[in-house]
């Protein structure tokens, strides 16, 4: 018998694993990121200080935004609606002229929540004016100078409450758009908060917040924003939809000069992609003036019409919830069928003569088929296919 081995004494230090969760010196992340790994939902179940962040709870939400700052930025966003309503300053004027430019039905801009602010110190001296006494909660809002003489509207998230605040500059040479905390990556879209509420099968979907702001004043509903181009928007956006109970997306272009190339690389990245909702997108050709204006142009219930008749299919099956029932081959038929049923049927003398007429008439309409040339041939072939509704389908 072989004599038996020593025991070795565990060291305590080798056995605190940092990536177990009963022996990490440090807390674990959890949030977005976790949704790659197919273990991330096991994982975060068992550690019970962690904290999962959902898309309708932002990360800005939880760390920085209190009850103080959320009444600030109410207030901030009650302050510049009046002033934009009352169009008693050149800044005002400025706001409506350039959001009348961009398609905004002005008789329904009291209901998108957005306004104007001028000077920093002018807010400041208001907000004191009124009784507040944390100036601090304000500054939070109206750190960048860059604000200033700007548009300024919120964006929530699908409880309804604010998470951040975006401005768009009027008086800057190359104006673009602030946004004060990063928001695609926690909500996904502008609008989610109408989606939470009403769960629609069918949404609109834009590249820009103005053209959500202006199909919205014009009363086309749903609408969401991506605020990126459809081709860069990550895969997993699109599923988010599902979550919200829809099941079919119409893309519109911003403009007649919109890159065909957008839809078709949005095609290839979503191709593999296993639950996504059925996509279609109105041709941009079909426009015949930058997205919003155009709606504004043809009206809010015209529009929608033309998205019904000249859509196409990019992605999935074919349903018809935007559109309707839409009769088809099959329903044609069937109504040809009850027509030739109702009409007159001939007499004994007209018999063969309508036979003959009928031989004739169908002759006509299926004439024997000969063979194709070699030049007939080849047109053929070089002809596309119509393709299924599960695929690409031509803009003309």
């Amino acid at each position: 018998m072989s004599p038996r081995r020593p025991r070795q004494k565990t060291n305590p230090t080798k056995r605190s694993d940092p990536t177990s969760a009963e022996g990490a010196s440090t807390p674990v992340t959890t949030g977005a990121n976790q949704k790659d790994s197919p273990s991330a939902d096991h994982k975060s179940a068992e550690q019970p200080n962690s904290t999962i962040l959902l898309p309708d709870q932002p990360a800005v939400a939880e760390r920085d935004l209190d009850a103080v700052k959320l009444r600030a930025a109410e207030w901030l966003l009650a302050f510049a609606r009046q002033k934009l309503l009352a169009q008693e300053e050149e800044l005002a004027l400025a706001g409506k002229a350039f959001l009348v430019s961009a398609g905004v039905n002005w008789e329904a801009v009291e209901l998108l929540s957005i306004g104007v602010l001028g000077s920093l110190e002018e807010c400041f001296e208001a907000y004191r004016k009124t009784g507040h006494t944390d100036r601090p909660a304000l500054e939070y809002w109206l750190k960048d100078r860059r604000v200033e003489n700007s548009l300024i509207g919120p964006i929530h998230n699908a409880a309804g409450v604010l998470v951040t605040l975006w401005a768009r500059p009027l008086r800057q040479r190359t104006p673009g758009w602030l946004f004060r905390h990063a928001w695609q990556d926690t909500l996904g879209f502008f609008g989610v908060e109408v989606l939470a509420s009403a769960r629609p099968p069918h949404v609109l979907a834009v590249e820009r917040l103005l053209d959500a702001l202006a199909l919205r004043s014009h009363g086309v509903h749903p609408v969401v924003a991506f605020g990126a181009p459809f081709d860069r928007v990550p895969p997993e956006r699109w599923s988010e939809l599902l979550r919200w109970g829809v099941v079919q997306a119409t893309l519109l272009p911003v403009g007649p000069a919109a890159s065909i190339g957008v839809f078709h690389n949005l095609r290839k990245r979503l191709r593999g992609l296993g639950r996504c909702p059925e996509l279609w997108v109105l041709p941009p050709q079909r426009l015949t003036l930058p997205l919003g204006r155009f709606v504004a142009q043809v009206g809010g219930e015209e529009f929608l019409n033309l998205v019904r008749a000249r859509r196409v299919a990019l992605l999935g099956r074919k349903q018809l919830f935007l559109v309707g029932s839409v009769p088809g081959r099959r329903e044609w038929r069937r109504a040809s069928q009850k027509t030739e049923v109702a009409a007159d049927q001939p007499g004994p003398r007209d018999t063969a003569s309508a036979v003959r007429e009928g031989r004739c008439a169908e002759a006509n309409r299926n004439p024997s088929r000969k063979p194709p040339s070699q030049d007939e041939d080849l047109a053929n072939r070089q002809r596309p296919h119509t393709p299924s509704t599960a695929e690409w389908l031509d803009f003309d």
